[in-house]
C-alpha cells in the first residue's frame, strides 16, 4: 500500500476516536456564562440576551458555559475566549443555535467555541440549524442528538468550516448524523467530520445540496446503514486537493453512497480504509461518478466491489486516477482499473 494511504488509514483510526476526546473537552466548564458585546461594552448572563441586544455586525465574546437556545437573525461574530473547550454553547433540553434569515441575508461566524448537548425531535436538527450563512473557525460541534435529521448541523443555507473546526460524535435517528446538507457546504483546511452515526443514511453527511471538500479536510470514522461517511441523494460532492474520506463503514457505500447524484474525486483526493458489504469505498446507484486528476480510491474492503460498486449510472475513470477494484453490474461484472 502506498505510504500516503498507510498514513491516511492510521489517521482514520485516530479521527474515529478523536470525537471522544472532543466530546470530553466539550463537557461544560464549571464557570458561569458571560457574554460581552465589545462595541457596546455591555455584558450579559445569556447568549440569547446578548443577541437580542446586539447591533448588526457586533462582536460577542463568550466565556464559560452558556446554556439554552438562541435564534440569530442578524450578522454577528461570536468568539470564545481562552483555550479551546472553555467557551461552550450548550443545549438545555432542545437545540442550541438557529441561524435564521433568507439565504445570504445573515452571516454568523463562530470562533473558538464548542456547540454541544442538543436533544431535539423536530426537523430543525440537533446542534445548529442554518437557513442563512454560517462560518465555523476552529469550532467544535460535538455530542448533539436528534430523532429526525442533522444531528450536528442541519443546513439549508451556506456553511463553511475553516481551520481546525470539527463536527464529531453527533447522532441522528434517520439521516445525517453529523451533517444534513440541503444547501451549500464547504470544508477547508484541516476541518474534520468524524465519529458521527445515523440509523439510516449518511453517518457523517447526508447531502441533497452541494458539498465541497478542499485542502486536507477529512470525513472519517463515521457509520450508517447506507453511506457511512457520506450519502449523496441527488446532490453533488466534489473532493479536491488532499481531502480524504477514510475509515467509515456501512452496509452499502462504506465511504460514499451516491444515489442519483454527482460525485467527482480529483486533484489527489483519496478514499481509503472504508468498509461495507457492497462498495467499500463507493457505491453508485443511478448517479454519476468521475475519478480523475491523481485521485485514489483504493485500500477499501467489501464483499463485492472493494473500492467501487456501480449498480447503475455512469462511471468515468481517467488514466491519472488509481482505483484498485471495481464491480459494475450494468457493465457485466468486475473490472480492474
Amino acid at each position: 500500500m502506498p505510504r500516503r494511504l498507510i498514513v491516511l488509514a492510521a489517521l482514520a483510526g485516530l479521527a474515529g476516536a478523536m470525537w471522544g476526546d472532543a466530546a470530553a473537552r466539550a463537557e461544560p466548564p464549571t464557570r458561569e456564562c458571560r457574554v460581552v458585546d465589545t462595541a457596546a461594552a455591555r455584558s450579559f448572563a445569556t447568549l440569547a440576551a446578548a443577541v437580542d441586544a446586539a447591533d448588526r455586525d457586533a462582536v460577542l465574546e463568550v466565556s464559560g458555559i452558556c446554556r439554552g437556545f438562541s435564534r440569530i437573525d442578524r450578522s454577528l461574530s461570536i468568539v470564545g475566549t481562552g483555550p479551546h473547550g472553555r467557551s461552550v454553547l450548550a443545549g438545555d433540553g432542545g437545540g442550541v443555535l438557529d441561524i435564521a434569515g433568507e439565504p445570504g441575508s445573515v452571516t454568523v461566524s463562530l470562533e473558538n467555541l464548542v456547540v454541544t448537548g442538543a436533544e431535539t425531535s423536530d426537523l430543525h436538527g440537533g446542534g445548529i440549524h442554518v437557513t442563512s450563512s454560517l462560518v465555523l473557525d476552529d469550532t467544535t460541534v460535538a455530542a448533539n442528538r436528534t430523532s429526525p435529521i442533522g444531528g450536528g448541523i442541519n443546513n439549508f443555507g451556506w456553511v463553511t468550516m475553516n481551520g481546525r473546526s470539527r463536527v464529531v460524535g453527533n447522532w441522528s435517528q434517520t439521516h445525517g448524523g453529523g451533517v444534513f446538507n440541503a444547501g451549500t457546504f464547504t470544508m477547508n483546511d484541516v476541518s474534520l467530520i468524524a465519529g458521527n452515526s445515523s440509523t439510516v443514511g449518511g453517518g457523517g453527511v447526508f447531502n441533497t445540496g452541494a458539498f465541497v471538500m478542499n485542502g486536507a479536510s477529512m470525513i472519517a470514522g463515521n457509520s450508517a446503514r447506507r453511506g457511512g461517511g457520506f450519502h449523496d441523494f441527488g446532490g453533488t460532492l466534489s473532493m479536491k486537493g488532499g481531502s480524504a474520506i477514510t475509515g467509515n463503514r456501512a452496509d452499502l457505500g462504506g465511504g460514499v453512497q451516491n444515489h442519483s447524484g454527482s460525485v467527482r474525486v480529483s486533484d489527489g483526493a483519496v478514499m481509503t480504509a472504508n468498509s461495507a458489504i457492497g462498495g467499500g469505498g463507493l457505491y453508485n446507484d443511478e448517479g454519476s461518478l468521475a475519478l480523475g486528476g491523481r485521485s485514489q480510491v483504493s485500500g477499501n474492503r467489501a464483499d463485492v466491489g472493494a473500492d467501487v460498486f456501480s449498480f447503475s449510472g455512469t462511471v468515468t475513470i481517467d488514466g491519472a486516477a488509481r482505483v484498485s477494484d471495481t464491480h459494475r453490474v450494468d457493465a457485466g461484472g468486475d473490472r480492474d482499473a
